[in-house]
């Protein structure tokens, strides 16, 4: 056993102050940037601390303190001194530093202690040859040598105070002076610390050491009492380095100046070793099993945690497609909105352009100037109709028709107009199941796609057109049938993709493209309850696949009947109720009305409509909006006239179609007009209700 080992107490003492010591160190190192020399006290302790043959300061303190000083960056200067001299001129403040000073609260309150213990020792005592000594009562009546002002001397005196022994003091200058005393027999005991009895200096003829050791101490590093606190602090944070570094300068200075002094085991070592090998045992043992559970709950847990990423995976794709989808559904409620008002204008731009005087008709540029006017008014419609299509609020008609027909119109359509570049196939599957479709919307879907299809291939590509059933599912309900159309052109970024359904979204150069195609096309699948998705690659193609429900039943297409319509070449006039919130409009389609010869009626609104026939059923035919203001729309009002006077036929105007659109198209006695409507096909709507063409007056 080492015996200079740290005690548990002063070591827990100092660890506790190391977070203290380091706070402070930045502050010494400031303070201290100047001082590049400190005085450090050299006497004679062999083999702590001494000078040797060549007279240069030697010893395991003189070691240690070149190592940490020179670490702090300081140079030394030794001030030789006796020992008693030397620690009044510690306290004097003539040297600021002392190694191998033994803690006392008495020097405590004289110096300024480094906290952290350099080494441990105790008592030893020297005996002379020719005296016995067994026990600590051997002191009484002897005469023992000391180190003046020594922790021996303060341990020896207070002993000998406290067991009222007798005995006189020899009081010398150093410890290998007391050495030298009992040798020579001017002393009977000398009392030094464990490391000189153990040196080469004790005459181990004359004298022997006895095995009673006693007063156990620690050493330190003490400054002046006015040196800086920072300063202290260093030193004990650098100790501290020293004690916990491997192959520190300290563990080198012990292993060549302490001396290994075995001591005998306690009695109780041995059982706690037996005892301490058992549980380390047993711990080996449920280490091991520990490690398997943690192995297999780990596996388990590894197992539960690869699923759970894949359901945040799929929760964060169901998350993005909703919150897409609920855009587009909010942009396409604000485009309709905007459609059926924009719709409202152009009703009246159109009407009052057809309602224009004649007697101007043979002046070319007045003609001219109606026939632009009313060409750009149509332009606008178009436009609308669009928008109306991207919101699926686009009136539709749909009738049973076979896709390989279509598809086979659109490949031979474009197979004539595109560049000779651009090689167009048809893929058609057999027997195809028929779908119940507005069969012009569809073409125009087909068409933009195509004709995007030939802008991203500049250079020259293939563009397929493809058509098959789905092999998803045997269930009749559950047909399906898929329309691919597909390039090997430019391809899109995810960014882009991501945008293509939005209205007036386009990447084309400004003039060439609208950026209504895709809209357009979106809108007319999902009014038509299919499904639309974009797969495209960067540099490689993209391919557009549309997705619509099969129907489910045999039915043959057959094209639907068209109400014919009879035209008397003598008009009689009748009289109409005119129902429409917008004041413009309103106005407008008056007059139109009244220059064909009717008696026109009007209300602002679905209620005061009812009101007016609730005393008056005798109108020849009733005009009303779809969307009103108010808790009575159009299509409310055509249930009621259905109900009321199912004679009066009704023709509904609107913006944009609903499902209350699609539902009154199913009474033979109404029909529905988009707006803006051009007087010719008033005219023959009205004709077509009660048999006649009006005329105009």
């Amino acid at each position: 056993m080492v015996t200079f080992g740290c005690k548990f107490g002063n070591q827990i003492r100092a660890i506790s102050g190391v977070i203290l010591v380091i706070c402070n160190y930045s502050v010494f190192a400031v303070s201290y940037a100047q001082a590049d020399t400190l005085r450090v006290a050299q006497y004679e302790n062999p083999p702590t601390i001494f000078r040797n043959e060549n007279n240069d300061p030697s010893g395991f303190w003189p070691e240690l303190t070149e190592a940490v000083l020179g670490n702090l960056g300081y140079e030394i200067e030794y001030v030789d001194c006796l020992w008693s001299v030397c620690l009044e001129m510690l306290e004097a403040n003539e040297i600021d530093l002392m190694p191998d000073i033994a803690y006392t609260p008495e020097r405590s309150n004289k110096f300024q202690f480094v906290e952290q213990p350099l080494l441990y020792s105790w008592f030893s005592i020297v005996v002379h040859e020719n005296i016995e000594f067994e026990t600590l009562g051997d002191f009484d009546g002897k005469r023992i040598a000391v180190l003046a002002n020594s922790i021996q001397e303060r341990g020896i005196t207070e002993y000998l105070a406290r067991e009222q022994m007798q005995a006189r003091l020899v009081w010398v200058s150093s410890m290998e002076d007391v050495l030298q005393a009992v040798a020579q027999g001017d002393a009977d005991i000398g009392i030094v610390n464990k490391f000189i009895s153990a040196s080469d200096a004790r005459d181990v003829e004359k004298t022997y050491v006895a095995q009673i050791p006693f007063g156990t101490y620690s050493l330190h590093f003490a400054a002046a009492p006015n040196m800086d606190r920072g300063f202290v602090d260093a030193i004990n944070l650098e100790v501290y380095h020293q004690q916990t570094t491997f192959r520190s300068a300290l563990q080198r200075a012990m292993q060549r100046w302490a001396t290994i002094v075995p001591l005998p085991l306690p009695v109780w070592v041995l059982p706690v070793l037996a005892l301490t090998m058992t549980l380390l045992v047993i711990a080996f043992v449920f280490v091991l099993i520990l490690r398997g559970l943690v192995k297999k709950q780990t596996l388990s847990l590894t197992s539960a945690v690869a699923d759970l990423e894949q359901q945040i995976i799929q929760r964060k794709q169901a998350e993005t497609l909703a919150i897409e989808s609920q855009k587009m559904d909010a942009l396409g409620r604000l485009v309709g909105g905007v459609a059926h008002d924009f719709n409202n204008l152009l009703a009246v731009i159109q009407g009052n352009l057809e309602l224009m005087p004649e007697k101007h008709k043979n002046d070319p540029d007045f003609a001219d100037f109606r026939s632009a006017a009313i060409k750009a008014t149509g332009a606008g419609a178009t436009l609308v109709r669009d928008l109306l299509s991207f919101s699926r609020r686009a009136p539709l008609h749909p009738e049973l028709v076979h896709m390989a027909e279509i598809l086979s119109d659109v490949h031979n359509m474009i197979s004539r107009i595109f560049p000779a570049n651009v090689t167009v196939t048809l893929h058609v599957e057999d027997a195809v199941w028929p779908v119940r479709l507005d069969r012009g919307q569809l073409e125009n879907a087909l068409l933009n796609l195509s004709i995007n299809a030939k802008d991203a291939m500049p250079q020259g590509g293939r563009l397929t057109l493809s058509c098959s059933n789905s092999k998803s599912s045997s269930h009749s309900e559950d047909r399906q049938v898929q329309i691919k159309v597909s390039d090997t052109g430019s391809g899109m970024t995810d960014e882009i993709r991501a945008k293509v359904f939005e209205p007036f979204f386009t990447t084309k150069e400004v003039g060439k493209g609208s950026g209504m195609g895709l809209a357009m096309v979106h809108g007319f699948v999902k009014q038509s309850g299919g499904r639309i998705s974009i797969d495209s690659v960067l540099d490689v193609g993209t391919t557009v696949e549309l997705t619509f429900p099969a129907q489910c039943d045999d039915a043959s297409v057959e094209p639907e009947p068209r109400t014919a319509i009879n035209a008397p070449t003598h008009p009689d006039q009748g009289t109409v109720l005119l129902v429409e919130d917008n004041e413009s409009v309103r106005q407008m389609l008056d007059r139109q009305l009244q220059a064909m010869g009717y008696h026109v009626w009007t209300a602002s609104s679905g209620t005061e409509a009812l009101e007016t026939l609730a005393y008056n059923q005798s109108f020849d035919l009733i005009m009303s909006d779809l969307m009103m203001p108010g808790p009575v729309q159009g299509a409310d009002l055509a249930k009621a006239v259905a109900s009321l006077t199912p004679a009066i036929p009704i023709i509904l105007i609107t913006g944009y179609a609903g499902e209350a659109l699609d539902e009154m198209v199913a009474y033979t006695n109404c029909t529905v007009l988009t707006k803006p409507i051009l007087q010719a096909d008033l005219k023959t709507a009205i004709s077509t209700h009660l048999g006649r063409l009006p005329v105009e007056h």
